[in-house]
């Protein structure tokens, strides 16, 4: 069983790929929303694809014991911009 939270802390490997040479912001239309382990051994997390004008991003939010606990839910068709850190 994986504990929750793993993997998701200041000093794990997933969170050492944000870049902040690499911050952007995109507007665009979910297209679905799913779990998703980012890194094996990772707990689950909460993971959704947008359609912008030009391509389709794979948005990875964050873990999904965090996500559920958040007032703002989000579903395919939802219009939503996002800010992070693209990873190439």
């Amino acid at each position: 069983m994986i504990k929750r939270g793993a993997g998701w802390g200041a000093g794990s490997q997933y969170n050492g790929m944000y870049n902040i040479n690499t911050v952007e912001a995109i507007t665009g239309k979910v297209i679905s929303v799913d779990k998703i382990t980012p890194v094996k051994g990772m707990s689950y997390g909460i993971h959704f694809l947008v359609k912008t004008g030009k391509e389709t991003i794979s948005v990875y939010l964050g873990p999904s014991w965090f996500m559920h606990n958040q007032k703002i839910k989000i579903s395919p068709k939802d219009n939503v911009t996002v800010t992070g850190s693209r990873r190439k």
